[in-house]
């Protein structure tokens, strides 16, 4: 029998959609997001270097976002995991 003293922490880590309209046609509205599969925010803290604090820690992704932005007059849809740090002045809002 092997005990370890590492404590292993798993956290409410939250899974969202990751996909964009212009090479999933799925990932448009109406959504079908059967055809997709979700990802574990937690574990892609490799595309956000920019968040992270002085003392090497990532934030923690908070939100799952959907993007509607037109491009030559094509409109894209792009989900992923969002990171918002909820401070005193966003915690009214419904938006991002």
């Amino acid at each position: 029998l092997f005990l370890s003293n590492k404590i292993i922490s798993i956290g409410a880590a939250i899974q969202c959609w990751e996909c964009n309209s212009k090479t999933d046609p799925g990932c448009s509205d109406p959504f079908k997001g059967y055809s997709l599969g979700s990802v574990n925010c937690s574990q892609i803290n490799d595309k956000i270097d920019h968040l992270q604090d002085e003392s090497e820690i990532y934030l923690e992704a908070s939100i799952c976002r959907k993007t509607v932005q037109t491009v030559e007059e094509e409109v894209r849809i792009i989900r992923g995991c969002g990171w918002v740090q909820n401070d005193e002045k966003l915690k009214s809002r419904d938006c991002f």
